[in-house]
């Protein structure tokens, strides 16, 4: 058996063994003897050793153990389960085109939504030699599923990150977090795309001319708005004025207020408030409007209009209009069917999560799927909110409808060609008047001239 030889790789993981033609008739008893001299003990092949002396595999190596090799683990990970891929491409569109103006640059989020899953390290398999020693397999790295702004670990899954608010998606290095406010350096043009936004936006620069805002909260300008498009459900603030050519738009849910508004579009649920002029410009308001001249155009505010110039001297035609109660007669109108739509969905969520419950909960009470039960009920929750909201808005609305208070138009100057609307009166200013102040006395009653009156102030 001396002249047996046997080769171990440097791996200690295979052992090779040569019969020396001296050796030919060894047996397998002898070469087990060997091997065991050797301390070869894990993973013999001896299927190999009896195919080699049946066969008479003289003067080359045949493997005959093996070892098992080390088997590598999996790294931790964190695994972002928010699509990013189209963020900063242009909107593909079905021609074949794509829009420039569309960046996908923000990602708005729902309080709730899953952002990212960790995804825990799994250590490996140690290895064996063929002398039976064990080879100790790595330590695979982890990661730690970090909680940034606007985030928190889901209650019933300590490996989940959701959204604590409502906001928009932001990745900072190995944070995830989520803003209610955002914050754009410069203008709103082709470097940013249109922007829609689930939270309040500032903006240092301007908004150019074709591109549109859409957001759920409020927003802040400090430049100016072009003709654009801007849709928001909070309050607006636009430091350097508002001016278009008369196709731009604004949906303001809230206050409004800027330095200028010229040739523009302007519906705002609340006050509009505009230091310089309004020039013409159709303003509708179901607060005050409030400016320093009031030029051209139709301006009509609910709870009345204070100016200190109404018209120019040029006579530019001018309407201003405080129907009060069509007005709010019309906003409730839209309230009341928002408000419809709002419950059907909110009894559609209901029942959906009930025949959820129904079908996914066991004897004892348990929920098979937490994160699809979390989702279903922070969506019905908004919804409820939402509905919550709507009810108080028709609730205002109507008090303000039976209120005693009647909206007026004043102003310093009012010149002629001036029309003031008021109610189912109107009163067509033919000469100058100076420190005005227009009421109506009675919404029904039929239109006589009477039935508006100047309360001080006279003509020119």
């Amino acid at each position: 058996m001396d002249q047996l030889d046997v080769k171990i790789s440097s791996d200690f993981l295979t052992a090779a063994l040569l019969i020396p033609v001296e050796c030919k008739n060894i047996s397998f008893d002898n070469i087990m003897q060997f091997l065991a001299q050797k301390k070869i003990v894990y993973g013999v092949k001896e299927k190999n050793i009896h195919q080699m002396i049946s066969e008479k595999k003289i003067g080359s190596y045949t493997i005959i153990a093996s070892g098992k090799p080390v088997e590598r683990g999996r790294p931790g990970k964190i695994q972002l389960l928010i699509d990013t891929s189209k963020i900063g491409k242009p909107k593909e569109l079905k021609c074949g085109k794509v829009d420039h103006k569309n960046l996908g640059l923000i990602v708005n989020v729902k309080k709730g939504t899953p952002l990212a899953r960790r995804i825990p390290s799994v250590r490996g398999s140690d290895g064996i030699t063929v002398f039976g020693k064990t080879l100790p397999a790595p330590q695979e790295n982890d990661v730690i599923l970090r909680v940034g702004t606007g985030t928190e670990i889901s209650v019933s899954d300590p490996n989940l990150l959701v959204a604590s608010i409502d906001g928009y998606l932001r990745i900072a290095e190995d944070t995830i977090e989520v803003h209610s406010q955002k914050v754009i350096n410069g203008d709103i043009d082709y470097a940013t795309g249109n922007i829609s936004l689930d939270g309040d936006l500032k903006v240092t620069g301007s908004i150019k001319a074709g591109f549109e805002v859409h957001i759920s909260g409020s927003l802040v300008v400090y430049g100016c708005a072009e003709e654009t498009i801007i849709k928001c459900g909070g309050s607006i603030q636009v430091r350097n004025g508002i001016a278009g050519s008369g196709s731009g738009l604004i949906e303001c849910g809230g206050k409004l207020s800027a330095k200028f508004i010229s040739n523009f579009t302007v519906n705002t649920d609340s006050d509009c408030t505009v230091y310089d002029d309004i020039l013409h410009s159709s303003i509708i308001s179901h607060g005050r409007v409030t400016a320093k001249n009031i030029v051209g155009g139709y301006v009509a505010a609910a709870n009345g209009i204070r100016a200190k110039e109404i018209g120019n001297v040029s006579e530019t035609k001018t309407i201003v209009d405080i129907d009060h109660k069509a007005m709010k007669q019309k906003q409730r109108s839209l309230v009341l069917s928002k408000l419809k739509e709002s419950k059907a969905k909110l009894n559609t969520e209901k029942k959906i999560l009930f025949d959820y419950l129904k079908n996914h909960m066991d004897q004892n009470g348990n929920i098979q799927d937490l994160d699809t039960f979390d989702e279903m009920k922070h969506s019905l929750l908004f919804l409820y909110i939402n509905f919550c909201s709507l009810q108080k808005q028709i609730s205002d609305l109507e008090s303000s409808l039976t209120s005693p208070n009647c909206p007026i138009i004043k102003a310093s100057v009012v010149y002629p060609n001036v029309v003031a609307n008021l109610g189912n009166q109107k009163r067509l200013i033919k000469k100058v008047e100076k420190s005005v102040t227009y009421e109506m006395i009675s919404d029904e009653a039929p239109c006589t001239k009477n039935d508006i009156r100047a309360i001080s102030g006279g003509g020119k």
